[in-house]
């Protein structure tokens, strides 16, 4: 309530601080969209030259990228990265799934079972 007053006390410096916050520039989303990716370009290019391939975290920048600019998607390389990357959690998931059943688990058990003629079994077996 004092700040009110203060203000209506003095008109002249609640001008004054207008006339600043009117002069100031409030960017765009494409230009802090265009700022962050200028920003991840020129990272990535530094730790390419600076760091070995291994250090590099490239899907937790690739993840903030897709986050900051959610117009990424549809069709291009970022875009076919993600589903490749989507794509492949999936086929780990079922991987893991099928790894998990019991018809594997004796399927590994008999493969490495020592049994008389297996060699010979397979290859009886494989012929077309």
């Amino acid at each position: 309530m004092q700040l009110l007053h203060h203000i209506i006390d003095h008109p002249e410096e609640y001008q004054a601080k207008k006339e600043i916050v009117d002069d100031m520039e409030m960017k765009t989303v494409e230009q802090m969209c265009e700022e962050y990716r200028s920003f991840y370009r020129e990272l990535l290019e530094f730790t390419e030259k600076e760091l070995p391939e291994d250090k590099i975290d490239r899907d937790f920048i690739f993840q903030g990228l897709a986050l900051g600019d959610p117009s990424i998607g549809g069709s291009g390389s970022i875009a076919a990265m993600n589903r490749l990357k989507n794509e492949n959690a999936a086929l780990k998931a079922s991987i893991e799934v099928t790894k998990g059943t019991i018809s594997y688990k004796m399927a590994r058990k008999i493969s490495d079972a020592k049994i008389p003629f297996k060699e010979q079994m397979k290859r009886f077996f494989h012929r077309k």
